[in-house]
């Protein structure tokens, strides 16, 4: 459990170095990549932002035997075959872009090791150029990323914790449509979920956080559940689907954890509605976005696979907190940075076998 709090301070700490250098350089004199794509020009940008996200990509890349679907992703590579596309693309469970990116990789023949390497890039990097293009503080942003689940999640979830990434970088480009669907289509490739999540996202991007939108997906998630756990109309439309998808949810219970995390998400998302007049458009998008994952976390209560939905929503909290977290009374702040470290410690001990972390980089192969 060490491992895990000395990376959140080193990446806390390289963040903090990152805030302060942008912060005494002040603005940049234009942007940095043309017609400022992927940085904002608000906040200056210098070296020290990239020294934490590497950390994380370093340390999400190099796990050996860390996380539940682990093995099941080394032996699907191990078992990816480069000579035969044809077949393996037929025959994968797997998206075709994830499959597609596993061939790639076989046929330069790069090991597992290498790959999940690859992988955590794809998943750690986008977040840390949405947080570029929105000019939020990297320390901020980072550490919601980190304690409030989302990074870890990605040891156990590795398609969907790419997707995530790639869906919330869509969103902060969605002034620019062609990148929100390229970077949209790009993440279901990798995970099939994010195609109707980005549909949804874009459908909803004008509509505003009110107590009434609250209260319906509050209510609206009850009843779902009830429905859920009442019939199997979910589950038969899931095997219509694909019946991998029916082995997921069938018989597929959430614990205690999942009920805690619903009520810490459903006061989170409370406290940005109350506090709606005073936050700017994109704030409130990336809270309306926010209420329409309570259905999903609702619906977790019955199905953990379901509950997952929730992800792709839930990580608007951190650029939406990171956005107003100077303006937050101090009481409030620790409040939320105790809540969050609470969790942190939680999920890494006991959930998606994190312990014991072993690394590439410290292992003789």
């Amino acid at each position: 459990m060490i491992v895990y709090f000395v990376i959140l301070s080193t990446v806390l700490l390289g963040a903090l170095v990152a805030d302060s250098a942008a912060s005494a350089i002040g603005r940049t004199s234009g942007p940095l990549f043309d017609r400022d794509i992927l940085v904002n020009p608000r906040r200056a940008h210098t070296v020290w932002d990239w020294l934490p996200v590497l950390l994380l990509v370093g340390f999400l890349g190099s796990r050996v035997g860390v996380g539940t679907d682990y093995p099941l992703y080394a032996t699907l590579y191990g078992r990816t075959e480069p000579e035969y596309w044809a077949y393996t693309l037929r025959e994968s469970p797997q998206e075709i872009g994830y499959t597609v990116l596993q061939l790639l990789a076989k046929s330069v023949e790069l090991e597992f090791q290498s790959f999940l390497w690859l992988m955590a890039f794809l998943t750690v990097v986008p977040v840390a150029l949405a947080l570029r293009r929105e000019a939020l503080p990297l320390t901020v942003g980072l550490a919601g990323y980190v304690m409030a689940g989302h990074y870890l999640a990605s040891f156990n979830i590795m398609r969907q914790g790419a997707a995530m990434s790639l869906i919330l970088l869509a969103v902060t480009l969605l002034p620019r449509r062609t990148w929100f669907l390229v970077l949209s289509v790009l993440a279901g490739l990798l995970h099939s979920s994010a195609i109707p999540v980005a549909a949804l996202l874009y459908l909803a991007k004008s509509v505003r956080p009110t107590p009434k939108l609250l209260v319906a997906a509050v209510g609206g998630g009850l009843v779902l559940a009830v429905v859920y756990a009442s019939s199997s109309i979910v589950l038969n439309v899931a095997l219509a689907l694909n019946p991998r998808y029916g082995d997921y949810l069938d018989g597929d219970g959430s614990g205690i954890g999942t009920y805690l995390v619903a009520a810490a998400h459903l006061l989170l998302v409370s406290m940005l509605v109350l506090r709606r007049e005073h936050l700017n458009a994109r704030t409130a998008r990336y809270t309306t976005y926010a209420i329409l994952g309570l259905p999903f976390i609702l619906l977790g209560t019955q199905s953990v696979v379901l509950g997952r939905l929730e992800l792709y929503f839930a990580i608007f909290l951190i650029p939406a907190y990171a956005a107003i977290w100077s303006q937050l009374r101090p009481v409030v702040r620790w409040g939320l940075t105790l809540g969050m470290l609470a969790y942190f410690v939680a999920y890494a001990s006991s959930f998606g076998d994190l312990l014991p972390y072993v690394s590439s980089l410290t292992t003789r192969s």
